[in-house]
C-alpha cells in the first residue's frame, strides 16, 4: 500500500510518468491482488489472514479505502497486483541470501517471488527491467528462518 504510493508518487514527481508497478502479496492475506483479478473498484477486507510474510498480512480491516487507493495507481500504471505462496516466497527469501548475499524478512522476498511467477507467467518478459524493493532485515522477523 504505502510503498506503492510512495513510489507511483516518486516518479511522477521525478520523471513524470510511472512505469508498470506490481503490488505483491502473500496469497495468505491478499486483498488487493483479489480485488484486481475480480476486476474491481474497490477493495474488501481480508478475512483471517495467515502468512510469513508478517510485515504485509495487512487485512485492512476498517480501512480498505487505503487499499483501493493502491488498487487504482498499480491500474493507472499499467500494472498488475498479483499473490504468491508462502512455498514460493520462503524460496526467494533463500535465493536472495546465497545468490545476492540479502538476509531478508519473507515480505522483503515477496517481490522477487511475485516477479518470478509473472515471468514464468510471461506477463514480464526477458528483455524488461525489472527491480524488487526488497524491504526489511531478516533479523526483523528471524523466526522465519528457522
Amino acid at each position: 500500500g504505502p510503498l506503492v504510493k510512495g513510489v507511483f508518487q516518486g516518479f511522477m514527481d521525478r520523471a513524470g510518468k510511472v512505469p508498470r508497478l506490481i503490488a505483491a502479496q502473500s496469497d495468505g492475506c491478499a486483498p488487493i491482488a483479489r480485488a484486481f483479478e475480480d476486476g474491481k473498484i474497490e477493495v474488501d477486507s481480508w478475512e483471517s489472514p495467515k502468512t510469513i510474510a508478517s510485515g504485509i498480512s495487512d487485512p485492512l480491516l476498517g480501512y480498505p479505502e487505503e487499499g483501493s487507493l493502491t488498487l487504482s495507481l498499480v491500474r493507472a500504471s499499467k500494472g498488475v497486483a498479483y499473490a504468491v505462496g508462502d512455498a514460493d516466497i520462503r524460496a526467494a527469501m533463500i535465493d536472495l541470501a546465497h545468490k545476492a548475499g540479502l538476509f531478508c524478512e519473507p515480505t522483503g522476498a515477496t517481490s522477487l517471488a511475485a516477479a518470478r511467477d509473472l515471468f514464468i507467467k510471461g506477463s514480464i518478459g526477458s528483455s524488461d527491467t525489472v527491480i524488487c524493493i526488497v524491504t526489511g532485515h531478516g533479523f526483523k522477523d528471524f523466526a522465519a528462518w528457522t
